[in-house]
Parts: C-alpha cells; structure tokens; sequence
C-alpha cells in the first residue's frame, strides 16, 4: 500500500481503539464515521482494511473482549489488507473491501490455509460480498463497496458468531 495512505490506516486504528471505552459501535456507523473524517479517500486502498477493522471492532466488543484482543486482531487485519492492491476490483475481479471480509472472518476464527469450517466461512462471505458488489455494477466506487460488503456480512456474523450488531 502507498504511503500517502498510512495516515488514514493509522486513523482507522485509532479511531477503532477509541471505541472500546464506550458501547459496542454500530459497524455502518463507524464506517461512516471513519469516511467522512476530513480527507479520508473516496477511492484508495484503506478500504481494504476499513472493513475488517470495523467488523473486528464490533464483534471483539460485543464479545467482551478486552482492548489488547482488538489491537493484536487490527495489527493482523492490517498486515493482511495490505496485500490487497488498489485496483484489485478492475484488475483482478475481486474488490477488496469484499476480501477486507474475509481477512475479517480469517481474524476472528484464526483461521489459516489448513483450516475446515472457518476456512469456509471466510471464503463463503467473501463471495457474498462479491456478489452483493456486482449486483450494483461497476465502475468502483470504495465507499459503495464497503458498505455492501459490511451489510452482507452482518447477516453472518449473526448466524455464526450469534452476535446482533
């Protein structure tokens, strides 16, 4: 990822770390709350790692988790989104706030290449993100995407983690 964007990542983080003094956040709400910070990018990258933050965010809160858990599973989202390119939606046919879901899902199962059912959830909601994306059609729009792909998630979360955000 650029440069010019680990501002907004760091953001991102900050911003997330900050709501575990408070009630479990709304994710659309944090989302927005995060977009709408003054030059956050319309079209960049650090959607790819907005979506998991806010999802991992959310759901550590509403489990219980203390802060350190949430900071260890943002380090991790990061880490991973960052292997995402700006672009991935034209140039590889999966956008990444669609795969920011399933680096969501890898986090919070500590799923890995060899794992069985949390392998498949990961790979099962980013599909759906996906599909939820080209419904809508293109050309891409960052913040459009994120949004599809956090309400295709949420449904999800519900089924398989029991967790109502």
């Amino acid at each position: 990822m650029s440069g010019d964007f680990e501002i907004y990542n760091e953001l991102v983080t900050q911003n997330c770390m900050s709501c575990c003094s408070g009630p479990v956040p709304d994710p659309m709400a944090l989302a927005t709350g995060l977009m709408e910070l003054d030059g956050f990018p319309i079209h960049a990258p650090v959607h790819h790692y907005l979506v998991p933050a806010v999802l991992l965010t959310a759901c550590r809160m509403a489990q219980g988790h203390p802060p350190e858990v949430l900071e260890r599973d943002l380090a991790l989202a990061l880490e991973r989104s960052r292997n995402v390119p700006g672009g991935a939606c034209g140039f590889y046919g999966s956008c990444g706030a669609c795969v920011g879901v399933g680096i969501f899902w890898s986090v919070i199962t500590d799923s890995s290449p060899l794992s069985g059912q949390s392998w498949a959830y990961g790979n099962r909601a980013t599909g759906e993100a996906l599909l939820a994306v080209a419904e809508v059609g293109g050309p891409r729009c960052c913040k459009r995407c994120t949004y599809l792909s956090l309400a295709s998630a949420l449904p999800q979360i519900q089924t398989i983690l029991g967790l109502k955000l």
